[in-house]
Formats: structure tokens, C-alpha cells, sequence
């Protein structure tokens, strides 16, 4: 059986347009749909798959600038998502 380990974090969205930098800072692109930010303190989730609830599974490959807290960031193309407020998703790995 396996077990999930999950968190409550702050998800935060961004819109990547044309001109953005789409290289992720641990390597690899920025994908909207596939990809995530997360901030400092959620490092440790670098490389992992995670499921956010209301969107779906996210590969973390990137970390958002410093001083941001329990925060998970994601692109999307245009306004898609970056409209959005911040809210409390429930995240699983």
C-alpha cells in the first residue's frame, strides 16, 4: 500500500508570454500544464510529481525568486490561469 504524503500550500499563478525566460532553474523548460515552481522552503519536492487538487499532477523543475513562502507557482499561456487570485490547494506526492 502506498501512503501520500500531502501539505497545504498557497498556489500562485503566472502568465508566460512570448519573450518570457521559459528555462526552469533546475534544469529543463517551464511547460504550462506540466511544470511547476515552488518556493524555497519546498525545495526538497525538486524532480518530484506532485497532484494539486483542482488542477492535477505538476513536475516541480523550478523555484520561485526568494522571500516566498509555502508557495507553488504555475505558467500558463496568456491569462488562462494568471487572472486568478492565490488560493489554498491541497498538494500530494
Amino acid at each position: 500500500m502506498i501512503i501520500a504524503t500531502c501539505i497545504w500550500a498557497t498556489l500562485t499563478f503566472y502568465a508566460l508570454t512570448c519573450g518570457s525566460a521559459d528555462d526552469a532553474a533546475y534544469g529543463g523548460r517551464v511547460i504550462p500544464g506540466e511544470t511547476c515552481a515552488v518556493s524555497h522552503d519546498l525545495s526538497y519536492l525538486h524532480g518530484k510529481i506532485i497532484s494539486i487538487d483542482g488542477v492535477g499532477d505538476r513536475l516541480v523543475n523550478d523555484k520561485m525568486g526568494p522571500g516566498q513562502i509555502n508557495k507553488i507557482d504555475l505558467a500558463s499561456f496568456g491569462n488562462e490561469y494568471a487572472e486568478q487570485n492565490q488560493k489554498e490547494v491541497k498538494v500530494c506526492w
